[in-house]
C-alpha cells in the first residue's frame, strides 16, 4: 500500500492525553488505560480485527476505557507477518486446487493470488488502528542505551535472542514515551524478554494476553478474584472440561510414528489455572479459561522402519498397542452465572473446550 507507518502522533496523541487524565471506572482495574499490543499477541489472535479479542479492544477505545499504542516497527511487523499469511494461505488452498474446482471454490485462490489481496489485508489492520484511535508511538533514537542492554544481555536482548534490535528499539520507544507524559502502559506479549522488560512498579506492565487487559477492563480486581476462586474450586467444571476433552482425536505430530491412532480413554488432575473475563452483563459472565489435564490414552503405533547402509542396522517397522499418560494445557469458553455474595450458587450456562487434537511425537511415547 502506498501509506507506511510514520512517527508523527497527531490526533490520537491528544485524545491519549485527555483520556490519561481522566479516572479509571470503578469496574475495572486496570492500572492505566495504556495498552501496547506486541506482533506476538497480534498473531496469536490471527490478526482477526473483527474477532472477539480485537473487537473488544476497539470497544473500549470507543468508551475511553483505554487507548491502543502503536510503534511504526510493529506496524512494519504485522505488514510482513501479514504478507506471509497471505502467501501460506494461498500455497495451503492450491493443494487442494481439484477438491476445491469440483466444489465451485476455485475463486477462491484466484481471489487470494490477486494482486490486491495484500492491500486489502493490509487495510483491515489500518481500518482497526483507526477504530482503535491508536496512538503513534515516536521511534527513540537513543542508540547508545540500546547497545549498553545489548552487550550487557539485558531484555529484550538474551542468549537466544541477542539481536533482537527491534524489540529493544520498541522498548526504548514506550520508555521515552512514558516518561515523558509520566505514564505508565501495558505491554501484552507472551514473548519472555519482552516480559522481562516490565515490572510491577512502571513504566512498563505486563500482560500475558489481550484476553487479560479485556478481563482487567471488565470486572474489578476484587469480583475477578472471587469468580476465579470460585471457577478453580468447581467441580462441575471439572466434570465437564474432562467430558469435551475426551471427546478429542490423537494424531500424530511426528513423522517418525508411520501410523498412530488413539483415544483419549480418561481424563482427570484438572487445574483450571486462568481466568479472563471477556463480557459481564449482570451476573452473566463470559470468561476464556486456561487449564491442564491428565490424559490416559490408549494407542495405536506404528514406528518407521530404520534403514541405514549396512544390513546389521536395519530395523523393520513395528505396531505396538500401549497406554500412555500425558498432561496437556487446553482452552475453553464458558458462560456462568455468579454473584460474589453467592458463591455456592454458581451455575454454569455453557461450557466450550476449543477443539485442538492431541498431537503426540516419539518423545511422548518413551517419556515414563
Amino acid at each position: 500500500m502506498s501509506d507506511r507507518p510514520t512517527d508523527d502522533p497527531s490526533v490520537g496523541e491528544v485524545a491519549g492525553s485527555r483520556l490519561e487524565m481522566d479516572s479509571i471506572p470503578p469496574d475495572q482495574h486496570l492500572q492505566t488505560k495504556y495498552v501496547f499490543i506486541d506482533t506476538e499477541a497480534f498473531r496469536r489472535a490471527q490478526y482477526d480485527w473483527n474477532g472477539k479479542a480485537l473487537s473488544k479492544l476497539v470497544q473500549f477505545a470507543e468508551e475511553g476505557h483505554l487507548n491502543l499504542l502503536i510503534t511504526g516497527i510493529t506496524k512494519r511487523e504485522v505488514y510482513s507477518q501479514l504478507q506471509e499469511w497471505l502467501i501460506e494461505a494461498t500455497s495451503a488452498l492450491k493443494k487442494h486446487k481439484v477438491v476445491l474446482g469440483q466444489l465451485d471454490g476455485s475463486h477462491i485462490i484466484a481471489t487470494l493470488s490477486d494482486s490486491s489481496a495484500l492491500a486489502k489485508v493490509e487495510g483491515a489492520f489500518e481500518m482497526f488502528l483507526k477504530a482503535a484511535r491508536a496512538i503513534d508511538v515516536p521511534t527513540t533514537t537513543a542508540m547508545d542505551e540500546i547497545f549498553l542492554d545489548y552487550f550487557a544481555r539485558r531484555p529484550p536482548f538474551s542468549k537466544k535472542k541477542k539481536a533482537e534490535f527491534p524489540d529493544a528499539v520498541v522498548i526504548a520507544s514506550l520508555k521515552a514515551w512514558c516518561s515523558k507524559r509520566k505514564a505508565k502502559a501495558y505491554v501484552v506479549s507472551g514473548d519472555v524478554d519482552m516480559k522481562a522488560c516490565c515490572s510491577t512498579l512502571g513504566p512498563l506492565l505486563h500482560a500475558a494476553s489481550i484476553e487479560e487487559i479485556i478481563s482487567q477492563a471488565t470486572v474489578s480486581k476484587e469480583l475477578h478474584g472471587a469468580l476465579q476462586r470460585t471457577l478453580f474450586a468447581s467441580e462441575t467444571l471439572s466434570e465437564s472440561l474432562a467430558e469435551q476433552v475426551r471427546e478429542l482425536t490423537v494424531e500424530r505430530g511426528d513423522l517418525r510414528l508411520r501410523r498412530l491412532s488413539g483415544t483419549v480413554h480418561i481424563v482427570d488432575d484438572i487445574n483450571v489455572y486462568s481466568v479472563s473475563v471477556l463480557e459481564r452483563e449482570a451476573t452473566t459472565f463470559t470468561c476464556e479459561i486456561e487449564f491442564e489435564a491428565r490424559l490416559v490414552l490408549r494407542l495405536e503405533v506404528e514406528h518407521e522402519e530404520r534403514l541405514d547402509y549396512t544390513y546389521e542396522e536395519y530395523e523393520p517397522s513395528r505396531f505396538d498397542r500401549t497406554e500412555k499418560a500425558i498432561y496437556r494445557s487446553f482452552g475453553a469458553e464458558i458462560v456462568v452465572e455468579f454473584d460474589p455474595k453467592k458463591p455456592d450458587e454458581t451455575e454454569l450456562v455453557s461450557v466450550c473446550v476449543f477443539k485442538e487434537n492431541v498431537e503426540l511425537d516419539v518423545n511422548d511415547l518413551i517419556a515414563r
